[in-house]
C-alpha cells in the first residue's frame, strides 16, 4: 500500500485520505459506520475516477449492507455491490481489495470456485492481509473443508487478534459441518452481534447435542431478535425462511445445507 501510494500524483493523496478514513468507517460494521464509509469513498473516487480501491471499497459497504439486519432491498444491494466490485478488478485486477469484493460477490451468488480463485488472488497480492485470510476460512468452512478453514481463521486471528468475531464465527461453521457441536458451541458463544445467525446457530449445535431445553431458549432468542430485520419472514413460512438462510449461508454441499437446516428443526425453528 505505500509503494502504491507513493507512486500516486500529488493531486491524488486527497483520494487516498478518503481511502482510509472510509475503510476506518466500514471496521466499524454499523449502519452509520458504513453510510459515512460511503461518503468517503465517494470523495475518492469524485477525485480520482479510475481509484480501484475506492470502488472496491464502496462495494464492500453495500456488501456489508447485504448481510446487515438493516438491508431493505438485499438483492439490488448485492447487484450494486456486484456492479462496483466488477468496475474495481476491472480498473486494477492486482488490486488486493478488488479481488476480495468481487470474491464475496461471487460467495453470495453461489459461484464457489470463482470465489474462491478471487481470494487466493487477493491473498496473492496481499498475504498478511486479515480481512483476505479471514475471508478465505469462511469461504472454505461453506465449501467443506474444516481443518483448511479452521487453520485460516486462526492465522488471522494471530495477525489481528483484535477483532476475532468474523474468524470466530467461521470456526463454528466449521466445527458444526465437520460434526463437532461441542467446539461449534464454543466458538459461536465467543461471538457478539450477528443478528439471530448467532442464536440460530447456537441453536442448532444445541440441537444436535440432545439439550433440548437451551435449543428452545437460543430458539425463542431468535425469533424476538426477527422483527428487527425487515428482510426475515413475518411467519413460519418454511420456503421463505429456506430463502432466508440460505441468502447468508451458501453451503457448496448439500448435505451441508441439511445437516444446518436439521439443527434448526430440532430446536423448533421454521426449516
Amino acid at each position: 500500500e505505500l509503494r502504491r501510494a507513493a507512486t500516486r500524483p500529488a493531486e491524488n493523496l486527497a483520494a487516498y485520505d478518503h481511502l482510509l478514513r472510509g475503510r476506518q468507517c466500514l471496521n466499524r460494521y454499523t449502519k452509520v459506520g458504513e453510510l459515512e464509509a460511503r461518503q468517503h469513498f465517494e470523495q475518492a473516487i469524485e477525485l480520482d475516477p479510475n481509484y480501484a480501491a475506492a470502488h472496491a471499497g464502496l462495494s464492500i459497504s453495500y456488501l456489508h449492507e447485504y448481510e446487515a439486519n438493516w438491508s431493505e432491498a438485499p438483492e439490488e444491494t448485492l447487484q450494486r455491490a456486484s456492479t462496483l466490485a466488477q468496475k474495481a478488478v476491472a480498473l486494477d485486477d492486482a488490486d488486493s481489495s478488488a479481488r476480495y469484493a468481487i470474491s464475496l460477490v461471487c460467495y453470495y451468488r453461489g459461484q464457489h470456485e470463482l470465489s474462491k480463485v478471487h481470494m487466493e488472488k487477493a491473498l496473492e497480492l496481499n498475504p498478511n492481509d486479515y480481512h483476505n485470510i479471514c475471508n478465505l476460512g469462511w469461504l472454505l468452512a461453506f465449501r467443506n473443508q474444516p481443518s483448511e478453514s479452521i487453520a485460516c481463521s486462526v492465522e488471522a486471528m494471530r495477525l489481528n487478534p483484535l477483532v476475532p468475531d468474523n474468524c470466530l464465527f467461521a470456526i463454528g461453521i466449521a466445527e458444526y459441518v465437520a460434526g463437532r457441536y461441542e467446539e461449534a458451541l464454543a466458538a459461536f458463544g465467543k461471538t457478539r452481534g450477528w443478528g439471530l445467525l448467532r442464536p440460530a446457530w447456537i441453536a442448532a449445535c444445541y440441537a444436535q447435542l440432545g439439550r433440548d431445553t437451551q435449543a428452545h431458549a437460543a430458539a425463542a432468542e431468535v425469533r424476538a431478535i426477527a422483527p428487527s430485520d425487515p428482510s426475515v419472514p413475518s411467519e413460519d413460512n418454511i420456503e421463505r425462511w429456506h430463502t432466508y438462510w440460505s441468502r447468508l449461508l451458501r453451503f457448496e454441499a448439500e448435505e451441508d445445507w441439511s445437516q444446518f437446516l436439521d439443527g434448526l428443526r430440532k430446536a423448533g425453528l421454521p426449516a
